[in-house]
């Protein structure tokens, strides 16, 4: 459920088999690069056989795609290296490995941007909520804490830095037609950076909650137990090609653990900034719900209440293993 105002360059990586395209929005800021015949999936389906797997192979083989050391000798402006993309002659693309904290640092950002009281801002929105903002809608304050305590050491299991593409869905998944092979594309790379693979992951489950029929969350969507073990194996057997059944089982069995600790709430928290940020925007425009009419003020105040519930349930079990 994302959108935001930068340009940037096609993304299709050769180390994926082309699954991934950048299709930036159009108007002022990007043009189609690519029309691709396909039609998007359903939120509901994404966890369906067969595209459970398929999303899952297509996410593997994203992460998988090797960085450049962080001392190679590119010359790119420093503003445009998180959205890089380095044409390796004879390899296929490759990204530039940056600075590792770039999720930390993005969010930090957005959240020191925010206003200490939406009173103000509610007024100068035309959307839902008109001059009334919930009192349950997070501050600058409040969210800045949140994310030092969700970024310090302890709070998410380690993972792996990787490409990632931050915003998979039934939206950005197009199925081919059967003329075509019938398989996955993803697509809409505009916030695809370096950061931690079991972020991009986290998110995605989050997203299968879902409803895209009233704009709702419906929490007892989110992937069961099994249904994260056989994504793990899919997953696997896409990143790591080659290696045995056993040895399927112990990675799928380590990342569907590493996925589930913390990174849930960093996925929540980073949704609830971009939401709140594109909100603030389209009040200095002048706007209201944006081009599309959506309730950004209401999608984060539902994302908030959700993250400090699991908020809640993460501590008390650490008190109770502690």
């Amino acid at each position: 459920m994302a959108s935001n105002d930068f340009s940037h360059p096609l993304m299709a990586s050769d180390c994926l088999s082309h699954p991934l395209d950048c299709l930036p929005h159009q108007g002022g800021h990007g043009h189609v690069e690519e029309w691709i015949d396909g039609h998007p999936l359903r939120f509901s389906q994404m966890m369906q056989a067969p595209y459970r797997g398929l999303i899952a192979a297509l996410m593997g083989r994203l992460h998988a795609c090797p960085l450049l050391p962080a001392d190679a000798d590119v010359a790119v402006d420093d503003a445009d290296k998180a959205r890089l993309w380095t044409e390796m002659e004879g390899d296929g693309p490759r990204w530039t490995e940056m600075d590792k904290a770039r999720l930390w640092t993005e969010m930090e950002a957005w959240a020191a941007a925010l206003p200490g009281d939406w009173t103000e801002i509610g007024r100068r929105l035309d959307g839902d909520w008109g001059p009334h903002v919930p009192p349950s809608l997070p501050v600058r304050k409040a969210l800045m804490a949140e994310v030092q305590w969700v970024s310090q050491e302890g709070v998410v299991a380690p993972t792996k830095s990787t490409i990632i593409h931050k915003d998979v869905h039934a939206l950005n998944l197009l199925q081919l037609p059967a003329a075509a092979g019938g398989s996955l594309r993803l697509i809409d790379a505009e916030f695809a950076d370096v950061g931690p693979s079991a972020f991009d992951v986290a998110n995605f489950f989050l997203e299968c909650a879902f409803v895209e029929e009233d704009g709702s969350w419906d929490w007892e969507r989110e992937p069961t137990e099994s249904d994260r073990r056989d994504f793990a194996r899919a997953y696997v057997r896409a990143h790591l090609p080659g290696i045995s059944d056993a040895e399927v089982e112990v990675e799928s069995e380590a990342l569907v653990a590493e996925w589930a600790r913390g990174w849930g709430l960093v996925a929540h928290l980073w949704n609830i900034l971009w939401a709140l940020t594109t909100a603030l925007a389209e009040a200095d425009a002048g706007g209201g719900g944006g081009p599309d009419d959506f309730d950004y003020l209401g999608y984060a105040v539902g994302r908030w209440q959700r993250y400090l519930l699991e908020k809640e349930t993460l501590i008390a079990s650490t008190r109770e293993l502690a």
